[in-house]
């Protein structure tokens, strides 16, 4: 009798350790669930500003934000977040003062990295602007390779999943230093394939006419020279126009210039699964507060029908008005992005 109970105490211990095992690994799964990075078979990016028109001198108030993690069904209106901007030249410098701390915006904090990365959400810092275009060119005259080297050691003391390059200079500016920068980027970051970290990814004109030199000299990065040598950068943003699109139309004019340019561009199309163009989701372009009519409801089928990678809004956050709250741009997600 003894013997029978021994054994039935140890076969109820071992029942029991096997259901704390698999307590244990079910919550580990949810956790990693909770946490995994969105896929990016399609793309929502944001561009999103500080408090203080992208200059990110201070962390903005995050509860603004909370919009941005669920789109009203638990999931995430974005899956790309990028952190606009910081100037290169004080990158490069690792300058340090009221707005920078070793050339990194102050505002710029694994702090508010992990508050989007704990959705899943990939985040990625701006390099340029508008604003830094002479910086951009400053900075890549001086040491081109050394400005590479400060990008990736910002990608890796913030936990960024990549870095977008926002070089706004028309004309054939300093291409060469960029493309050593690029170069030497991929060595210390090497390009993989799928959703995985380690992004590069580049800013265009809507069109062709502006950045064109950018846009010719983007199609070696974008395109692999052979199956043993990946490409070097992930993908290219047709950014916004001088204001917002009046129909689908008048956008995709513009959109549809990458995918098939015209032969005395010299200008190698762009793979579909390359392009993400963008809208403005400030006021004004009525992108924010609606969805049905509105330009963007066109984008998303425009998008679907040529099988492009997504689409971007300038801006979140607070540039020249604070954008929050986006039922529109919630709705797209909901169109676009299947999770």
């Amino acid at each position: 009798l003894r013997s029978r109970l021994g054994t039935i105490v140890k076969m109820a211990m071992m029942v029991r350790n096997i259901i704390l095992v698999l307590v244990s690994l079910f919550s580990f799964l949810q956790v990693c669930y909770a946490t995994a990075p969105l896929p990016l078979t399609k793309i929502l990016a944001l561009w999103h500003c500080g408090p203080d028109r992208c200059i990110w001198a201070a962390e903005p108030d995050l509860s603004q934000s909370k919009w941005i993690l669920d789109r009203g069904d638990g999931h995430p209106v974005a899956n790309v977040i990028n952190l606009a901007f910081v100037n290169p030249l004080a990158l490069l410098n690792k300058t340090t003062d009221a707005k920078t701390l070793n050339g990194i915006p102050r505002g710029m904090t694994q702090k508010v990295v992990q508050f989007f990365q704990d959705q899943g959400i990939h985040v990625i810092a701006s390099i340029g602007g508008a604003t830094y275009g002479g910086f951009w060119n400053t900075a890549l005259n001086s040491d081109a390779a050394g400005l590479a080297h400060a990008a990736a050691a910002m990608a890796t003391s913030l936990n960024l999943n990549g870095i977008e390059i926002d070089y706004e200079v028309d004309g054939t500016g300093e291409l060469t230093q960029l493309n050593t920068f690029i170069r030497t980027y991929r060595t210390l970051v090497p390009y993989q394939q799928g959703d995985k970290d380690a992004f590069l990814t580049i800013d265009l004109g809507a069109g062709i006419s502006f950045l064109m030199d950018l846009s010719r000299a983007s199609g070696p990065w974008l395109n692999s020279s052979s199956p043993s040598s990946p490409p070097l950068l992930n993908w290219a943003y047709a950014m916004v126009g001088a204001g917002p699109w009046g129909s689908i139309d008048d956008a995709s004019q513009y959109w549809q210039q990458h995918l098939t340019p015209p032969s005395w561009s010299n200008i190698a199309p762009m793979a579909p699964s390359q392009l993400v163009v963008s809208l403005y989701s400030e006021p004004s372009a009525k992108n924010c507060g609606a969805y049905e009519g509105t330009v963007q409801q066109g984008a998303v089928g425009w998008i679907q029908a040529k099988n492009t990678r997504g689409i971007a809004y300038w801006s979140v956050g607070c540039d020249t008005s604070c954008v929050v709250n986006c039922t529109g741009i919630a709705t797209t997600s909901k169109n676009l992005l299947k999770y």
